[in-house]
């Protein structure tokens, strides 16, 4: 039983977009050319969720070498205390996984927990979790290349709390569909399947259906946008069915269709997932469409 989890994921300091850091170079002209390098710790945000306080924190990371050598490295950190001590397992599913499946989909790629901590302070005891499963490093900072921000939400503790609210209702429909996000730039037959079975858990506990052209709606992104016209639902649908229990396709698309459609019909029904989970959040139908287009610019949905 433990008192304090802190979590890391490899997307989570990019997504908030925070540092503390400043730099800058002498005022006066005929000076060394030097920068200064400043870190003034960031405010911490606090969210109350199910029996837990947690806390968004940027800790520093410094190092001097033997030759004259400063570094500064800023990382981003969640510190959960539970309103009373819980077992590891607990604590990882209802704290670490909602935030590895947010900051997946924030950035619409590959992600890991990196780091994973337990305290107890009356024991004075300390560990730390290695676990078995793909690796993924921190990217390189593109200050415009996810699908939104922590800073493009409009009140950021409403909307981690609807999140977390979110994956507890459709557990384990966000997490599958992280799984999804995890294949990076593959695309497969299984990929597929992965993508259907999220939004279908999804659509069925959260909005008591799994029709899609109904969870279009619920978005309301134009279908040019996502790419997902009745009849690109209707493809998607189709492979599924097909790549899942190896029977005949139907007469509405033949085989060829469906293997020729696979990235696409991927690709199109993922924006409409990322599209009604940006709405949960409490973005607008103009916001979303406006991250969806700028996000999808390169690849035409």
């Amino acid at each position: 039983m433990w008192e304090t989890a802190i979590y890391a994921s490899a997307n989570l300091p990019e997504w908030r977009g925070i540092t503390g850091l400043t730099h800058s170079l002498p005022d006066a002209p005929g000076q060394s050319l030097h920068y200064r390098i400043d870190w003034q710790p960031p405010e911490i945000q606090e969210v109350s969720v199910r029996d837990a306080r947690m806390r968004f924190v940027t800790e520093v990371d410094r190092e001097v070498g033997l030759m004259p050598k400063y570094s500064l490295g800023s990382r981003q950190r969640l510190v959960v205390q539970p309103r009373r001590p819980m077992r590891l397992e607990v604590l990882s599913r209802r704290y670490a996984m909602p935030l590895l499946a947010l900051t997946a989909f924030a950035a619409d790629r590959p992600d890991a927990i990196i780091e994973e901590h337990y305290l107890h302070g009356k024991r004075q005891q300390r560990i730390e979790v290695w676990r078995a499963g793909s690796v993924v490093e921190p990217p390189e900072w593109r200050p415009k290349g996810l699908l939104f921000h922590a800073g493009d939400l409009a009140d950021f503790r409403l909307a981690i709390v609807r999140w977390w609210r979110l994956y507890e209702k459709v557990r384990p429909a966000l997490g599958i569909f992280g799984d999804h996000l995890n294949e990076g730039s593959s695309f497969s037959r299984p990929r597929l399947i992965t993508l259907h079975t999220a939004i279908c858990g999804y659509t069925d506990a959260r909005h008591g259906h799994r029709d899609l052209r109904k969870l279009r709606a619920y978005a309301g992104v134009p279908d040019e946008v996502t790419g997902c016209s009745n009849a690109a639902l209707g493809l998607f649908g189709a492979a599924r069915n097909y790549f899942a229990h190896l029977g005949n396709p139907g007469q509405k698309f033949s085989v060829a269709e469906i293997e020729e459609g696979t990235i696409l019909a991927t690709r199109r029904a993922s924006a409409l997932m990322q599209a009604s989970l940006l709405r949960e959040l409490g973005f607008s139908k103009t916001q979303t469409t406006k991250f969806l287009q700028r996000h999808y610019l390169n690849w035409p949905l």
